[in-house]
């Protein structure tokens, strides 16, 4: 970009007139538009303009001292420095939603990821309190005194991100975007990335059980390219929300991912819980749906029958007829008589 344009976008980002200093900073960029957009950012937050540069060459340096691979990349190491300078200067519930944010997809990112996962209930066999200690903290600060999800504060979190041009907000969509190279770089900023991928996971997986289900389907379109980055970008879900995940790529249609998933709900239910608990059961009908689906009939017929035999014994137990039974009896009838 032309230095008279750079200084133009600094002096308007910056909201101050000097075009002295402003000069000298667009130099120091040299003369790149996104860290010119960021010490803009920066500046008309902090009012720091004649303190600019020498923060600004104070953690350049730092910069290089800690990732001496980009020491030849000057495109890199300056717009990286100026993302620091602004992301040092975020509350601490800031910084961590923008680091949740890194480890799903950079666009489309809506809050009902996070309202609906502050209702979150347990489940039985689910995950315990303890095994979400970290993302059911991190979304008590977004929770009122009533103990409901407070939208306004989260707003004013979003608001302070969006101040620095860290994120965008597109109100017709209601969601939130990260700059590609920015969404990268922040996972820079983690000494303990392994914990924050499973936080996601799980607020994720969390959303998902709390969605309602007439708004699921839509919400499943949405929710895909997320999911998506999460298991395929970073690593596989964790089991306690792997039926949850299944039940997405189900909605969606993306039926062999379903597989995948319920498949190995199946196997820790069966080993956790054995053949015949309910909940195992239940899982063998969801795995059967998706045979049958998919147009496996031998192995839908095969869950089907072991669903009905366990079920039967559990009726004669209970006499109780659970749902998942009655369907696989229906599955059962249709395919006899077809």
């Amino acid at each position: 970009m032309p230095w008279n344009c750079c200084l133009k976008v600094l002096v308007k980002k910056s909201r101050l007139a000097n075009k002295v200093i402003a000069a000298e900073i667009v130099k120091a960029l040299w003369y790149l538009p996104l860290a010119i957009i960021q010490a803009g950012a920066f500046i008309s937050k902090s009012g720091a303009l004649d303190k600019y540069l020498d923060i600004y060459k104070e953690n350049r340096a730092q910069l290089l001292r800690e990732k001496p691979s980009q020491s030849h990349d000057d495109y890199a190491s300056t717009v990286y420095t100026t993302w620091q300078i602004s992301f040092d200067q975020l509350s601490e519930p800031a910084k961590t939603l923008l680091q949740l944010w890194s480890f799903l997809h950079h666009e489309g990112i809506p809050e009902e990821i996070f309202s609906y996962a502050s209702t979150y209930k347990s489940r039985p066999h689910g995950p315990t309190a303890e095994e979400l200690k970290k993302p059911l903290e991190f979304l008590s600060h977004f929770m009122g005194p009533n103990f409901l999800w407070d939208s306004f504060h989260f707003m004013e979190v979003t608001n302070e991100i969006r101040a620095y041009s860290l994120v965008t907000f597109d109100p017709s969509k209601k969601s939130f975007s990260v700059h590609p190279l920015v969404h990268s770089w922040t996972r820079t900023t983690l000494m303990d990335t392994k914990s924050y991928h499973h936080s996601m996971v799980a607020i994720v997986g969390m959303a998902i059980a709390e969605i309602p289900w007439q708004d699921m389907q839509l919400a499943s379109i949405k929710l895909l390219p997320h999911v998506d980055f999460l298991i395929r970008g970073n690593g596989n879900v964790k089991p306690d929300f792997r039926y949850e995940y299944g039940g997405l790529y189900w909605l969606v249609g993306r039926l062999k991912d379903a597989e995948q998933l319920e498949l190995a709900v199946l196997e820790d239910r069966r080993d956790i819980l054995g053949d015949d608990h309910p909940d195992t059961l239940y899982a063998m009908g969801g795995l059967a749906s998706i045979y049958y689906k998919l147009g496996e009939l031998k192995e839908a017929e095969e869950l089907d029958t072991a669903v009905l035999e366990s079920g039967v014994r559990s009726w004669e137990r209970t006499i109780q007829t659970p749902c998942w039974l009655w369907v696989s009896w229906h599955r059962h009838i249709t395919s006899w008589v077809s």
